[in-house]
């Protein structure tokens, strides 16, 4: 439990710029990876309708299917609406390519973000050959929000059909 909680506080303190990050890390031009290797990754394995954009449902959907359990307790740190708003530059709804170019100081910004991104997410689909996933459908508010009528209820063969047997 301690674990846990210390892991928390230092994701919290890295997340929230207080802890200055070296040079090194805030350079991409020495990185393994590049921003638009993540692009490449999100379009192959995030879009899953395959429309090149990535919206929050799908976000939600990739962020459960890579993460271990013990990992998700961290993500409650950042939410999809966290990563729409530093990678969302029109701000419509949904990260597009352009959106993800011109969120080059806000989205994936840094080596270690790149880096995280890629160990996270694309190393992990290809090696276990993940495949993108439609989000489950969303339920309707109330069970009267559709239009289609209820089923019919099926008969029981134990009732009988006669008309004098009233129950």
């Amino acid at each position: 439990m301690i674990v846990l909680a210390l892991l928390l506080l230092a994701v919290v303190a890295l997340t929230s710029g207080k802890v200055p990050r070296s040079k090194y890390t805030d350079d991409l031009r020495n990185c393994k990876y590049d921003r638009n290797d993540a692009i490449d990754c999100v379009q192959k394995y995030g879009d899953s309708n395959h429309d090149r954009l990535l919206t929050p449902d799908e976000i939600i959907v990739l962020k459960r299917e890579m993460f271990y359990i013990w990992e998700k307790a961290v993500l409650l740190l950042h939410p999809q609406d966290d990563i729409m708003d530093h990678c969302d530059h029109d701000r419509d709804g949904v990260i597009s390519e352009r959106d993800f170019d011109e969120s080059f100081n806000t989205c994936l910004h840094t080596c270690a973000d790149v880096t995280d991104f890629n160990y996270y997410i694309c190393d992990r689909a290809k090696k276990w050959n993940y495949v993108a996933k439609l989000p489950p459908p969303k339920r309707p508010t109330s069970p009267f929000a559709s239009q289609q009528p209820p089923p019919k209820r099926p008969t029981s063969p134990f009732t009988s059909q006669h008309p004098t047997n009233k129950h």
